[in-house]
C-alpha cells in the first residue's frame, strides 16, 4: 500500500459499504509509523554525534509529522499534503492530540525549511530540544495507536 513516491498510500476509497478493514487500516498506519521511526532514528543519531543541527531539526519535524498523520489514518480522517504540524494537530481527535502547544508546533513546522537556502538558523540547543519534543510525542502517540500497527514491518518492494 505504498504510493509511487514511497509515501504511504492513503486508505482505499470508501467505496465499500463497511469502509476499509481493520487489517487495511493497520497496514497503512504501520507504514506511517515505520517512516516516523526512520526519521526519529536519523534525528537521534545525528544529534548524538553532534552533526548538523539543521538536519536534526528537520528529521525531528518529519518524525512528529508522520506520527501525527498515523493517528489521522487510524481514525479514518483525510488530510491534505502538508508539513504544517498546526494543521495536522487541529485535524486530530482531541483525545489523541499530543502535548505540544501552538508555539512549539509552529516553530517545529518551520524546521522543514531549515535545509533550504534562506531557511531559519538553528543551534545545537534547538536540535536537542527538537529531539526531546519528538521523543515525547513519539511516546504519547505510540500509546494510542493500534498495537498491530506498531508491530508491522514495511512491505518489501
Amino acid at each position: 500500500m505504498t504510493g509511487r513516491t514511497g509515501v504511504p498510500a492513503k486508505l482505499p476509497p470508501r467505496e465499500y459499504a463497511d469502509g476499509p478493514s481493520q487489517e487495511q487500516i493497520s497496514i497503512v498506519v504501520g507504514e506511517w509509523v515505520h517512516l516516523a521511526e526512520e526519521c526519529f532514528r536519523a534525528a537521534t543519531i545525528l544529534n548524538r554525534e553532534g552533526l548538523s543541527a539543521h538536519q536534526v531539526c528537520f528529521w525531528s519535524q518529519q518524525c512528529i509529522d508522520k506520527y501525527m498523520k498515523a493517528v489521522l489514518v487510524a481514525n479514518l480522517i483525510d488530510f491534505p499534503k502538508t508539513h504544517s504540524l498546526d494543521l495536522v494537530f487541529k485535524l486530530m481527535p482531541p483525545d489523541s492530540r499530543p502535548s505540544i502547544d501552538e508555539a512549539q508546533r509552529r516553530r517545529i513546522s518551520g524546521y522543514v525549511a531549515v535545509i533550504e537556502p534562506g531557511g531559519p538558523e538553528v543551534t545545537a540547543a534547538d536540535a536537542r530540544e527538537a529531539v526531546k519534543i519528538a521523543r515525547r510525542i513519539r511516546k504519547e502517540i505510540r500509546g494510542c495507536l493500534p498495537k498491530a500497527a506498531l508491530r508491522r514491518k514495511r512491505a518489501a518492494r
